[in-house]
C-alpha cells in the first residue's frame, strides 16, 4: 500500500493509491482504490476498481466490477462487469452482470439482472429502482 491509514488484509496484487486516506481492500486479486477516494472499501473478489475521488464508496466482490470518477456515496455488492459511472452519487447495484447506472445517475439502484441501464438525462434518472431482469 501506499497510503496512510489504509488496509490491505490480503490477496494479491491489489492497489491503495496515495490520499486515499482510511481505505481498505479485504482481499482478493488485482484490486485497486485510486487517488483521493478517501473512506472507499472494496472486500475483495478480483479486477474490481474504484477509481479517482470517489469517496465513500464501496465495491462488496464479484469480478471485472467498477466505480468511476468522482461518482461518491456508491454502493456495488458484487455480480460481473457492472459499472457506476463518473459523477453519479448515492446509487446501489446490487449483483448481477453487465448493468450499468449512467454518468450523473443518483439515488438510484438495480438490484441484479442483466444488461439494466440506468440513463441520465432522460427524466427518470434520479431516484429510479430497477429490480432486475434483462436489457430493461
Amino acid at each position: 500500500t501506499e497510503c496512510g491509514s489504509c488496509t490491505i488484509s490480503g490477496g494479491m496484487q491489489n492497489k491503495l493509491s496515495n490520499s486515499s486516506t482510511a481505505s481498505s481492500i479485504g482481499g482478493g486479486h488485482g484490486n485497486a482504490i485510486e487517488q483521493n477516494s478517501l473512506y472507499a472499501h472494496i472486500g475483495g473478489g478480483f479486477w474490481n476498481n474504484i477509481q479517482n475521488t470517489s469517496a465513500d464508496s464501496f465495491i462488496g466482490g464479484g469480478i471485472g466490477n467498477v466505480i468511476y470518477t468522482e461518482a461518491k456515496h456508491n454502493v456495488l455488492v458484487g455480480g460481473q462487469e457492472n459499472i457506476i459511472d463518473a459523477k453519479s452519487t448515492h446509487n446501489a447495484l446490487v449483483g448481477g452482470q453487465l448493468n450499468y447506472v449512467a454518468e450523473g445517475v443518483s439515488h438510484s439502484a438495480i438490484v441484479g439482472g442483466s444488461n439494466n441501464i440506468i440513463k441520465a438525462g432522460d427524466g427518470n434518472s434520479i431516484y429510479s429502482f430497477l429490480g432486475g431482469g434483462l436489457e430493461n
